[in-house]
């Protein structure tokens, strides 16, 4: 199963064990074969999306 939206656990508890940046998140996700542009999605229009600030979060365009 693929998960819509990935993040990184930069929080004060994983900060003192162990971090995963989002790079490192990303390219896990590239090591599993996952094209970029989903990759991408999954980090920022889906959990914007999920949160429902798709309107003003999300995405790249022209003039934002």
């Amino acid at each position: 199963m693929i998960p819509d939206c990935i993040s990184a656990d930069i929080i004060m508890p994983g900060r003192l064990d162990s971090v995963h940046s989002m790079t490192e998140m990303i390219t896990r996700f590239l090591v599993l074969g996952l094209p970029f542009y989903e990759i991408i999605a999954m980090t920022n229009h889906n959990p914007a999306n999920t949160l429902g600030y798709n309107d003003k979060l999300g995405s790249l365009k022209i003039g934002n």
